[in-house]
Formats: C-alpha cells, sequence, structure tokens
C-alpha cells in the first residue's frame, strides 16, 4: 500500500524471540522508517491472535489498532487504517 509515494514493508523485529513472532510495518521498505507493528499476541480473542497497530507518530489524531485471524489479515487491516489515516 502506498501513502505519500511510499509503500508499506513487512520487516522481521529485533523484538521477535523463540517464542514471539513481531514484525515492523516500515515505510519504504526495510530500512524505511516503522510506522506501525504486526504481532502475535499470546493472550488474545480466541480466533484472533494477530495485533496490529499504526504507531501513534504516524497516526496522532487518533490509535487505530485491531486483532485479525492471520498475519496477513493483520496487514491488509493496517493497510486499510493506514490509507484513511
Amino acid at each position: 500500500m502506498r501513502r505519500d509515494g511510499h509503500e508499506l514493508v513487512l520487516v522481521a523485529s529485533s523484538k521477535s524471540s523463540g517464542t514471539s513472532l513481531v514484525y515492523d510495518v516500515c515505510l519504504g521498505g526495510a530500512s524505511g522508517r516503522v510506522v506501525g507493528r504486526i504481532y502475535r499476541v499470546p493472550i488474545s480473542p480466541q480466533d484472533r491472535p494477530w495485533f496490529w497497530a499504526l504507531s501513534a507518530a504516524a497516526s496522532p489524531e487518533s490509535t487505530q489498532r485491531g486483532y485479525e485471524r492471520t498475519r496477513e489479515d493483520a496487514m491488509a487491516a493496517f493497510k486499510r487504517a493506514w490509507q484513511g489515516a
């Protein structure tokens, strides 16, 4: 998804560990600015373990976040929120 001519890219985060899957959402490529995060949450709604959130710097007027069934669904929801942010 693009906003201001830049693409959103999902990058494995340095915050990932053996038990936790964490991805940064970067603007403009893997070395771009981090504008959000997607990660698998151990304590989450039963059928939606993937949490996504735009960073406050990316969307200062409101916090945009949610839970989704899959990582792909979380990225799609992130992109929809990003497009509307």
